[in-house]
């Protein structure tokens, strides 16, 4: 399937498959969905002479602490493909452009994700025990993503030609999760009881956003939204299903 997709010509490949399983049974598909498919890729756009690969990447993959709970299939999977794809770009055949998404939030995402977890709680007015709640973290909502990605691809041209090039995609401001934990309380109504210091604190040590390296800054592009605004987008969106 992937070979017939290069047969009309194709100038700019984005990849953004992932998998996020991470359970020792799951190994084999996070390796396939991760490093094995998108090195494909890679090698069909050498052969097919494709100008630019857009790889979507995470902040995890300049973690240096990988081996922990969370995510370490994952984690270590998106580090090497970035290794990889730097060492590719050092032979100069295909332009790559690695965009470093930090904490991402939308709507249709399952429970596991953080944001998706305190919302769905809150409506219900469920007990939430967290961690100290003092971690603080850029987010970025994901119709901002969206618009910045399709930005870059229609003035792609205007990039030059390095072999390797990235940006990172976050809000510039951190927000704690205490913070954050407050908005959501008061847009949602919710009468959650909080409990923070309870949960295990996260092991990460999150990768710094680099304002130079802003692809918001790069285009020029207007946020349309922050957190508080992409939040609100959020709960309306779950609100209205469940009045379905």
């Amino acid at each position: 399937q992937l070979y017939k997709c290069f047969q009309d010509g194709i100038d700019i490949v984005l990849h953004a498959a992932t998998n996020y399983d991470n359970n020792i049974d799951d190994l084999q598909n996070v390796f396939m969905s991760n490093l094995q498919l998108p090195m494909e890729l890679i090698d069909l756009c050498k052969k097919n002479n494709v100008k630019y690969f857009i790889n979507i990447d995470s902040f995890y993959s300049s973690n240096k602490n990988i081996y922990t709970k969370k995510l370490p299939f994952y984690k270590l999977s998106k580090k090497q493909l970035l290794e990889w794809i730097k060492l590719y770009a050092s032979f100069k055949k295909i332009n790559f452009i690695n965009i470093k998404i930090f904490h991402l939030f939308g709507h249709e995402e399952n429970n596991r994700k953080f944001i998706n977890y305190l919302i769905n709680n809150m409506i219900k007015n469920k007990q939430i025990e967290l961690s100290s709640g003092n971690e603080k973290i850029n987010f970025v909502y994901i119709k901002d993503v969206i618009e910045a990605i399709k930005i870059l691809i229609k003035n792609i041209k205007f990039i030059s030609k390095e072999g390797f090039i990235e940006f990172h995609l976050g809000y510039d401001e951190k927000t704690s999760i205490k913070k954050l934990v407050a908005i959501l309380a008061k847009i949602i109504n919710s009468e959650s009881q909080i409990r923070f210091n309870i949960a295990e604190e996260n092991d990460d040590k999150f990768d710094k956003f680099d304002k130079d390296k802003s692809l918001f800054n790069f285009i020029n592009y207007a946020q349309r939204y922050d957190l508080k605004t992409g939040l609100e987008d959020i709960v309306n969106y779950k609100m209205n299903k469940l009045n379905e």
